[in-house]
């Protein structure tokens, strides 16, 4: 029952690191698309993954 402190505060440290990564990696890769895309094309693509988000995913299946 009893917590490991420093066992949590290494995952905690981890999953910082982590977190900093996968934004690292998100701002290069707007860096990249931006970079290839005009700007009417990059309000096209966010435009059509902002109504892609909305809909409900195909084959899901419900695992409840």
């Amino acid at each position: 029952y009893d917590l490991d402190v420093p066992k949590a505060e290494r995952l905690i440290d981890s999953i910082h690191r982590s977190q900093v990564e996968l934004a690292e990696i998100n701002l290069e890769r707007q860096r990249l698309i931006r970079s290839a895309l005009t700007k009417e094309q990059f309000e096209r693509l966010q435009a059509e993954m902002a109504r892609k988000m909305r809909e409900p995913m195909k084959g899901r299946r419900n695992r409840g």
